[in-house]
């Protein structure tokens, strides 16, 4: 997420741009609105821990490599949905890594169940780097550092929400045609940064924005509410379709089953890489073999790097097979 700035825009093509009342960075997440409040109701339900992976799967900006090791927890939530929390296991014991995951689970319980439905993961590192989503993977990554900054500043809440749409909502409306047609028809974005990259941030940076005039009008200055309103409601319209304001935020969703399908062990990997070259890339099952011979740890890579596949879609699509054996619908 970009810095906070001092200047509050909307930019309508080539208007001038509209100044609203509060400062305001180039993002919604740095505003000084507070659009999710802490008295805010939780269906946060329980945090359990589930056990210490010496191999997890960690994205992390600040190092390289995917797997280390880290303490597990399963989250559980009112409406049904769950997700597993992954808290690096610098942190320094199974206490302290809890009280951090704590600080995450709670707040997700205030996110629309349309949102959470779609998080699979959330992985917690220490250091100060910015909150990152993969929509692919239904994965956000946070760092404890900011986040502390971001409770100071009544943040979190926020951009926990605008990374959940990144996870939950951008595989499947941030390119539809749908969207695209919202987009042109507003003709004016609602923030800077969605200006400044609008196929990747301006449904997560609208998402929260169409939330409060849907749900928490009382929430925004009405002159502000006034010029959002003003500048993008066809994309507002988009976002109450997704979250009705006739309907609760918070409803019961379908129960969501959890396997131990773990790409840290090696005979569970081979079998899903495997798969993934015999069913996406049609090789043939003598290729396969030569390909998995003598593989190190980092097989993903290894296998992507000796048969020239670009890493991230190799990821991808071994991601997408992960659980083709599994009994359980994958998500």
């Amino acid at each position: 997420m970009p810095c906070r700035l001092m200047v509050i825009t909307f930019l309508v093509c080539a208007a001038p741009p509209v100044a609203l009342t509060q400062d305001y960075s180039t993002s919604i997440v740095g505003t000084d609105f507070d659009l999710i409040t802490d008295s805010d109701p939780s269906c946060f339900e329980s945090l359990t821990f589930d056990r210490l992976d010496k191999r997890a799967e960690m994205p992390d900006k600040t190092r390289d490599g995917l797997f280390r090791p880290a303490y597990v927890f399963l989250s559980k939530y009112s409406d049904a949905t769950q997700l597993r929390v992954f808290v690096d296991a610098r942190f320094g014991d199974k206490d302290t890594a809890f009280n951090e995951a704590m600080r995450y689970a709670e707040r997700l319980g205030k996110l629309p169940t349309a949102l959470r439905g779609g998080i699979r993961r959330l992985v917690i590192h220490k250091s100060d780097q910015e909150t990152t989503a993969f929509s692919d993977l239904g994965l956000i990554v946070v760092y404890s550092a900011n986040a502390t900054k971001r409770i100071a500043d009544n943040d979190l809440e926020e951009t926990l929400f605008h990374e959940s749409v990144h996870a939950s909502w951008d595989g499947k409306y941030a390119k539809s045609e749908r969207w695209k047609r919202a987009q042109f028809a507003d003709g004016a974005f609602a923030t800077v940064y969605a200006k400044r990259k609008p196929e990747l941030e301006d449904l997560a940076e609208s998402a929260l924005f169409a939330f409060a005039v849907i749900h928490h009008p009382e929430r925004l200055p009405r002159e502000d509410l006034r010029k959002i309103k003003k500048a993008i409601p066809n994309r507002i319209l988009f976002i109450e379709s997704l979250l009705p304001a006739t309907k609760p935020l918070i409803f019961k969703a379908d129960p969501v089953a959890f396997c131990d399908v773990n790409l840290s062990r090696t005979g569970t990997a081979k079998d899903i890489i495997a798969n993934t070259l015999r069913r996406h890339y049609q090789l043939n099952e003598s290729q396969i073999a030569d390909c998995l011979e003598n593989l190190g740890e980092e097989m993903i890579v290894a296998t992507a790097r000796k048969l020239n596949l670009d890493e991230k879609e190799f990821r991808k699509q071994v991601e997408k097979l992960k659980h083709v054996n599994c009994e359980h619908t994958n998500r």
